[in-house]
């Protein structure tokens, strides 16, 4: 992975008109959704991928300062949740908007695991939402199964194939957040967000993005042409963390008692502080899994 091109940002197409809601304008903030396109490869949940030059079009929204001279230079990140298209970190949003922070959220799930599951969820989300407005929006899905199963136990669920579907869900994400990072650090569009530390965040199923993110080794291979990694830091909630600890950035890993005591998942810890590589793991006792609520 370390060498590889960097990730060839998405064309910009927007921004789309948008109303900022209330709540935001009260905070001084402002809402924008920027459409963007371009083609990346495809992976499947082991990081092989699975065709070349596949064709995309989606969606990301900034909620930044209505006052550029109170940006932070922090930006926090989010690939939405496959389920209703949810901004996972946004329940940060009263801290994230006191202190000038902006906050991206990016559209990067098909519909896939919706289509296996019962529900709606991913771009269709989107478009049942409002189906002119994000008409010409399209992420690819792939049949490929998982290659392993587990046994399903009293809940009949087979875990492994759970959270192999869910990351099918996403077989172009890792690239197009990639380039969305580009963009938001180098377009003109967006030298008002002053962006200097860009912050991957995610909660469950995100947090488990940003974990194949690292592990597959995207944290290098997304760097830009004069070496600045694409993330300085990945923030993991109820979720396990990465594997893999990347040299120049901080992983902080925040786990609720569901996760320790596996009432979710099978049994996990939180990463170990280190300073060499720079990790931070914390764990909340009496904490449920939703722990935004």
């Amino acid at each position: 992975m370390i060498g590889a091109a960097p990730v060839p940002a998405p064309r910009l197409q927007g921004p789309v008109a948008i109303e900022t809601p209330a709540a935001l304008a009260e905070r001084g903030y402002v809402e924008e959704e920027w459409f963007v396109e371009g083609a990346s490869d495809a992976y499947d949940p082991d990081g092989v991928r699975i065709e070349r030059d596949v064709a995309y079009a989606t969606r990301f929204v900034v909620r930044r300062p209505a006052d550029p001279g109170r940006a932070s230079g922090t930006a926090f990140f989010d690939p939405l949740h496959m389920i209703g298209e949810m901004p996972a970190s946004w329940f940060a949003a009263d801290w994230f908007t006191r202190q000038g922070h902006v906050w991206v959220g990016a559209s990067v799930h098909n519909s896939s695991f919706g289509a296996s599951y019962g529900f709606i969820g991913g771009i269709d989300a989107l478009k049942k939402r409002d189906p002119v407005r994000y008409a010409s929006l399209h992420l690819a899905a792939f049949e490929c199964p998982s290659r392993l199963r587990s046994h399903p136990g009293p809940a009949g669920t087979d875990s492994f194939a759970l959270k192999w579907d869910m990351a099918m869900a996403h077989p172009q994400g890792c690239p197009i957040v990639v380039g969305v990072a580009q963009l938001l650090r180098t377009e003109s569009e967006f030298a008002d967000l002053k962006v200097r530390r860009l912050y991957g965040c995610g909660v469950s199923q995100t947090a488990n993005f940003w974990r194949l993110f690292v592990d597959h080794g995207w944290h290098e291979r997304g760097r830009a042409a004069a070496g600045e990694p694409p993330f300085e830091a990945y923030v993991l909630m109820v979720a396990p963390g990465p594997s893999t600890r990347p040299v120049d950035a901080v992983v902080v890993n925040i786990l609720s008692e569901a996760e320790v005591v596996g009432t979710i998942v099978p049994p996990v810890t939180a990463l170990a502080d280190s300073e060499h590589p720079r990790t931070r793991g914390i764990e909340l006792p009496g904490a449920p899994h939703s722990i935004g609520d």
